[in-house]
């Protein structure tokens, strides 16, 4: 199963008194051009210079974003900007923050993981991925030598075995802060005594990506190409939560079509085929909160709501797919609410291009009903709302071997990239 080491992490230099909130940044999976120019403004140091750095019109093979990034980590770690633990040990991170009006603590243990086939059943997916982020992940890590950025996993611990070992040791952190969501942030050095003992806790049991698919397998193809010889360079970081952790938290990923797309005439017609159909006329008259709550389906039943610059309609019928749809496909896939939205609603009834299911000038993902919204409103469109996928339902899909529609997760929050990272040449 998972093969774990603890390893030497970096980290911005606990001496130097940084300002965590304003030199960590979101995932770069996340950032817009807009936020990557905020993240640069914020502060001279802030790590989205290496992991996500600004292209310029002069870039050419000899000078470009990854040339940049490999200069810049050179530099800052001439300068003391970085430091490197001394000895290879296990990292706790810990966040503490409020949803829907709740608090809520999460834990995640930072480690290295071999990068092993999917074949092997130690890493289990549940998503595909695409050849343009792996070849700019590749590029990344070929210049700086480094992991910039953890892959997301998540294991069953149901007796909570693990935090009862490492939590009774835990003393000062390295550091703590509260970013700009007013999250809070506390980094740990797990004491190196419990490193065997941590090792071995996963030597029985898989990993499931939670998020970072593009991360692992990018990683999967650095190690065909650089281990044994580079050591590290068969090994990927992670951060590891819980199945069982409370402050685990999975959001609705909500998606809108663009007005681009050109809906069936009939096409209130043939949903009245597989659903029964609820129409609100005024849909300023339901809140994001209402609509949330007109989501909450009874057992055995699924529910939907699709929403157009005029109208909000609820959507319901019988949890799964309908036979004939997807018949080759697992029951874990063919009972998702989105794996319906998907595979009947917007292929079959509206004829939606499968292909253009992740394409940006075709749909918009969000976990906020808001934002869909303000779209509508400003570009038209149609959005669909939905109810969050349980962890469970990831896990019995990644152990089938089945792949999810496109985001059909959101755990929230997200770690910030930046808390620490690992340097090939100075893992272990």
């Amino acid at each position: 199963m998972a093969k774990l080491r603890p390893f030497r992490a970096t980290l911005y230099n606990p001496a130097r008194q940084f300002d965590y909130a304003a030199v960590t940044s979101p995932p770069y999976d996340v950032i817009s051009p807009a936020l990557q120019q905020t993240l640069y403004d914020r502060d001279p140091h802030n790590f989205v210079r290496i992991d996500f750095g600004q292209t310029q019109a002069d870039d050419a093979p000899g000078q470009n974003v990854y040339t940049r990034a490999e200069a810049t980590l050179k530099q800052w770690l001439a300068d003391g900007v970085f430091s490197t633990q001394a000895e290879p040990g296990y990292y706790l991170h810990r966040q503490t923050f409020t949803a829907a009006g709740a608090q809520h603590t999460r834990s995640d243990l930072f480690v290295l993981c071999e990068a092993t086939p999917f074949s092997e059943g130690d890493v289990l997916p549940h998503e595909k991925t695409l050849d343009g982020p792996k070849a700019d992940r590749y590029a990344l890590m070929e210049q700086t030598r480094t992991h910039l950025s953890p892959v997301f996993s998540i294991y069953q611990d149901p007796e909570h075995s693990l935090q009862a070992l490492i939590e009774p040791t835990l003393t000062e952190p390295l550091f703590r802060f509260t970013d700009g969501e007013k999250i809070s942030h506390e980094l740990f050095a797990v004491k190196s005594t419990l490193n065997e003992q941590i090792t071995n806790f996963f030597n029985d049991r898989p990993l499931y990506i939670a998020d970072g698919h593009h991360r692992y397998e990018t990683a999967q193809g650095f190690r065909k190409a650089h281990y044994p010889e580079t050591e590290a360079a068969g090994y990927v970081c992670m951060y590891l939560s819980s199945v069982q952790d409370p402050g685990l938290l999975v959001l609705p990923y909500h998606r809108l079509i663009r007005s681009r797309f050109e809906w069936p005439a009939d096409m209130l017609d043939r949903l009245r085929e597989h659903f029964s159909v609820e129409v609100i006329q005024d849909p300023s008259s339901f809140s994001p909160e209402q609509i949330s709550e007109a989501l909450k389906a009874e057992p055995g039943e699924l529910r939907l709501a699709m929403e157009t610059p005029d109208a909000l309609y609820l959507l319901k019928r019988p949890e799964g797919l309908p036979e004939g749809i997807a018949d080759h496909r697992a029951s874990s896939y063919r009972n998702l609410d989105v794996s319906v939205l998907h595979e009947l609603l917007l292929y079959k009834l509206a004829g939606f291009p499968s292909d253009k299911s992740k394409d940006p000038d075709y749909i918009q993902f969000s976990p906020d009903i808001s934002v869909l919204r303000e779209t509508l409103q400003s570009e038209g469109g149609t959005a669909f709302y939905v109810n969050a996928t349980p962890v469970s339902t990831l896990c019995a899909i990644a152990e089938q071997g089945e792949c999810m529609p496109p985001k059909s997760t959101y755990f929230y929050p997200k770690v910030p990239s930046g808390l620490l990272f690992t340097r090939f040449d100075s893992a272990f």
